[in-house]
């Protein structure tokens, strides 16, 4: 179910399901007003699949965090120590190169932290669109 078409008294709505959830608590009140409840099952299905969709691509989004942050942190340590984990001091071009890697996964994890909060919001109003639904 891509689209949800809905014909009622003042003609046809067609919703794409990817588009328009979630969706504020008054939308959803409206929408659940025009349908079935053979449709609001069918609806409730959806977004329960698009929500364990959503789910596994948030926790795709923390295990790429945890990995750039912890390689950020590795970096961070060798530049300090001047070292590499086998004691040979690092030469300058590498510390060049080094403080570049650093630099990009930090700005990686920054952005895998914002991407990650912004999918934990979008799980949560899911969750709260099937809990309105089921009611």
């Amino acid at each position: 179910m891509d689209v949800l078409e809905i014909k009622h008294d003042n003609g046809e709505i067609r919703l794409k399901i990817h588009d328009f959830f979630p969706c504020d608590t008054k939308r959803l009140k409206i929408l659940k007003e025009l349908i079935t409840d053979e449709y609001k099952q069918g609806l409730i299905q959806v977004l329960y699949d698009l929500k364990c969709l959503t789910e596994q691509h948030q926790t795709r989004l923390a295990k790429d965090y945890h990995i750039h942050y912890q390689d950020a942190k590795d970096l961070e340590r060798r530049l300090e120590d001047g070292k590499h984990p086998n004691g040979v001091p690092i030469k300058e071009v590498e510390r060049i190169q080094m403080t570049n890697e650093l630099k990009d996964h930090i700005r990686r994890h920054k952005q895998l932290k914002k991407d990650f909060n912004a999918v934990n919001a979008r799980v949560k109003k899911l969750q709260k669109n099937i809990e309105v639904l089921s009611t």
